[in-house]
């Protein structure tokens, strides 16, 4: 649970920041994505993105968190 919690308040605060610096409808480019927070957040704003990771065990993370939002999700 705490974890959890933990997650949305990341995810909301990079909602804000996404506000903060992007036009609506423009780019997020996250260049060490993690698990996805940065996309999720973008795709929640209304923003698209652009995810890099090159650690392959977050890519089951990632698809996870986006896949949910996306129709199609390209895994490398």
């Amino acid at each position: 649970e705490y974890r959890r919690q933990r997650q949305m308040c990341i995810r909301d605060k990079m909602k804000y920041l996404i506000r903060l610096v992007t036009r609506k409808k423009g780019i997020v480019l996250d260049p060490f994505a993690g698990t996805g927070t940065t996309g999720e957040a973008a795709i929640l704003e209304g923003r698209k993105y652009y995810l890099i990771e090159k650690n392959k065990k977050y890519f089951k993370d990632i698809e996870n968190r986006v896949g949910k939002f996306n129709e199609l999700f390209i895994e490398s």
